[in-house]
């Protein structure tokens, strides 16, 4: 049994386990980009270069440490502006990404997670609540193509700003959630790996990693205000860790920095490397010579 079974926390760092972890990380960005590009190609019928639309991502992914989490959304959408995608449908896909991507979260939060919330919840009479979120998200999900009308009209409503009309498609959609949550997986098995790599041991299966680090990182996205959930999002995942029976408190709160500190490192460091290095923008053209 390893020390974070035993109340003590000793650090047992595995270089192959935490190489594993950034694999799984990359390949779930990699997805969650392939992924937008096909909303974005649904929504316009046209296409962008991949290494343009990670370079986007990364950099745009820098927003959401900045209070208000709506910086994100609204940098993803300038900078596909400057690949020749409208304001209107850029915006849209960005708000279809970041909207997919948080109702899966849930989604797979909830579900793969019910055992350890109705242990939490269940001392307080509130076992059934995981149950009602969980079918409420995939109802979510499921409504997805219907909920984002409204929701468009409402901002224009409220905000004054420009909304698609039509109807976002429903394929793109699907689609869309269908590869969230296979990244929501990919994040859980690149968490399972890195307590692996970090304490040496990781007891619990991939669905106990994937909820638990899916809870923080979703309930830590929602709170708006919170640069990058810091704080909230450690303060769920050691609640979830040490309900679930993965960690003891010690073990939880080591786990929570780590994980913190290696996926700001991975978001980070690819997004200087693009800012680095500046590619021209599409709709600019090199002056004739001679």
């Amino acid at each position: 049994m390893s020390a974070v079974r035993k109340g003590t926390l000793a650090f047992h760092l595995s270089v192959p386990w935490l190489a594993a972890s950034a694999a799984f990380v990359l390949a779930s960005f990699a997805l969650l980009i392939r992924t937008l590009l096909f909303v974005l190609s649904e929504l316009s019928g046209k296409s962008v270069p991949f290494l343009i639309a990670a370079r986007i991502w990364f950099i745009s992914n820098l927003g959401k440490y900045i209070p208000g989490k709506v910086w994100q959304i609204l940098q993803m959408g300038l900078m596909f502006e400057e690949q020749g995608i409208d304001a209107v449908t850029s915006g849209m896909a960005a708000v279809i990404n970041a909207g997919v991507n948080v109702a899966c979260g849930v989604a797979v939060a909830v579900v793969a997670g019910a055992p350890i919330f109705d242990r939490i919840l269940g001392p307080y009479g509130y076992a059934w609540l995981s149950k009602v979120v969980a079918v409420a998200a995939v109802i979510c999900v499921a409504l997805l193509p219907s909920l984002l009308p409204p929701a468009f009209r409402m901002a224009h409503a409220k905000l004054g700003v420009a909304v698609p009309l039509e109807r976002p498609p429903t394929r793109a959609i699907i689609v869309a959630a269908v590869a969230n949550v296979i990244a929501w997986i990919l994040y859980g098995a690149a968490f399972k790996c890195l307590v692996r790599g970090v304490l040496g041991d990781a007891p619990g299966n991939l669905i106990d990693y994937t909820a638990a680090f899916a809870a923080s990182y979703v309930v830590g996205y929602l709170a708006i205000f919170v640069p990058g959930g810091i704080g909230v999002r450690e303060g769920v995942l050691i609640a979830v860790l040490v309900a679930g029976g993965l960690a003891t408190s010690p073990g939880a709160a080591a786990i929570s920095v780590a994980s913190r500190l290696w996926l700001v490192v991975i978001e980070i460091v690819p997004a200087l490397l693009f800012l680095a290095y500046r590619r021209r923008p599409r709709n600019e053209t090199t002056p004739a010579t001679g």
